[in-house]
């Protein structure tokens, strides 16, 4: 459908400019079938992406333990250009029943239904999926969101030694259906 059309065309556009070789990734779906054309609210629509994904900056984003509230692993400087980053994430926090998360935001732009969904891969096969949603950005604001994580039972949680390196999480940011930008970081347990 229209998504589909305009998700082609985001990539096209992104590849055209020299964007990252991940493009085709950070769509919502993709459709190799389709043709180069889109109709016109599709092209209005894809400008208004570009607006968005110029001014949208993640600023910092840091995990707590949910229940104590004392930051475990912390970032600064986010750079979304880079196609996989490194983390180096304390193994405590695997024994945390809950994490809570806060990312920092700045949007130039107004969006409608902001919204992240993260995948998370180990040894290249998928593990799990969560979505979460901000709803309504405010142009030109700073925004700080929390979410909160909950653990699997102690019995289910593969050890540290086992999923540290091996563990990708990819977190996409979308409006809407949109894709905004999109990230993989690789985890290391210390």
């Amino acid at each position: 459908g229209a998504v589909a059309i305009l998700a082609q065309a985001v990539a096209e556009v992104l590849r055209s400019r020299g964007g990252p070789a991940r493009a085709g990734a950070m769509l919502a779906c993709e459709n190799p079938s389709l043709s180069p054309g889109y109709d016109a609210a599709s092209a209005k629509d894809l400008e208004r992406l570009e607006v968005i994904q110029r001014g949208f900056r993640i600023n910092w984003m840091n995990m707590r333990d949910a229940f104590t509230g004392q930051i475990l692993w912390q970032h600064h400087d986010w750079d979304c250009s880079q196609g996989e980053t490194e983390a180096q994430v304390p193994r405590e926090i695997l024994k945390c029943r809950q994490v809570s998360r806060e990312i920092n935001f700045s949007s130039a732009e107004t969006m409608n239904g902001l919204r992240l969904v993260q995948t998370v891969m180990y040894k290249g096969e998928h593990l799990e999926e969560w979505s979460f949603s901000f709803g309504f950005v405010i142009p030109n604001s700073t925004n700080t969101w929390q979410q909160t994580i909950e653990a699997a039972e102690e019995e289910e949680m593969i050890p540290a030694e086992l999923l540290s390196g091996n563990i990708v999480i990819e977190t996409t940011f979308y409006d809407g259906d949109l894709p905004i930008t999109s990230q993989k970081v690789r985890l290391y347990y210390v």
